[in-house]
């Protein structure tokens, strides 16, 4: 079983960490996946995926040392036990956005997994001996 969601930032001319851990926890729990394997992707270059247990303004100062990174990470897989992430409770995922123009950016969550087995009540039409 495959479930895919879509989903679109801004970002500014500045250098922008946007957390999209909840996202990416929201597409899992709505896919019919209980186990499995979550991609996140960015179709368009200028941009990184970025996992960290540093909060949001604690980046700040991080900001100029991703414009010297020379590869963009573009595509990230997490698996999921049960409906929740493999990572430790405070580490986030970020897209980091080191344009200097501000745009649109689109990123996709792709859920990979077995759908657990339906349960099946007593067979219809058998008559008990």
């Amino acid at each position: 079983m495959i479930f895919l969601k879509n989903f679109f930032v801004t970002t500014t001319q500045a250098i922008d960490f946007i957390p999209i851990i909840h996202d990416l926890r929201l597409t899992i729990r709505e896919s019919p996946v209980q186990d499995g394997l979550a991609t996140v992707t960015l179709p368009a270059g200028g941009a990184t995926l970025f996992l960290s247990d540093l909060k949001i303004d604690q980046l700040a100062d991080f900001g100029e040392k991703f414009k010297s990174l020379e590869r963009e990470i573009r595509s990230l897989s997490l698996p999921f036990q049960k409906k929740e992430l493999v990572l430790e409770p405070k580490q986030m995922l970020y897209l980091v956005d080191a344009t200097t123009i501000g745009k649109r950016r689109e990123f996709v969550v792709q859920v990979l997994g077995e759908e657990p087995p339906k349960q099946q009540g007593p067979a219809a039409g058998g008559k008990r001996r």
